[in-house]
């Protein structure tokens, strides 16, 4: 009866008749390779820098002037700052301009 099941099983499940017939496993990462290069490519790291050096579409943006999200920010950074010794963690300016859009 055990082996009906087993059986049963497999023709319900491709994927795991797959992985179980060619024993071939994925190794999966920590971080997924999309995000390695976020500090690169990311919209916060590219755009942000931008847009503080203009004001007028900095408040478009975040609906905020640079001086009003910096005051916000230092005002909870010690509540949303992570502090990890294996991995990069998302800095506090990225964290808030997240929350806020």
């Amino acid at each position: 009866m055990e082996v009906i099941n087993q059986l049963y099983f497999l023709d319900t499940s491709p994927v795991l008749k797959y992985l179980l017939l060619t024993g071939k496993v994925e190794r999966q990462w920590w971080v997924n390779r999309i995000f390695e290069e976020s500090e690169k490519y990311g919209e916060f790291h590219t755009l942000f820098p931008q847009l503080l050096n203009q004001p007028i579409k900095f408040y478009e943006y975040m609906r905020m002037s640079p001086g009003t999200f910096f005051y916000i920010l230092e005002r909870i950074r010690p509540f949303i700052e992570k502090y990890c010794s294996f991995r990069k963690c998302i800095i506090p300016e990225e964290r808030l301009v997240v929350t806020l859009r």
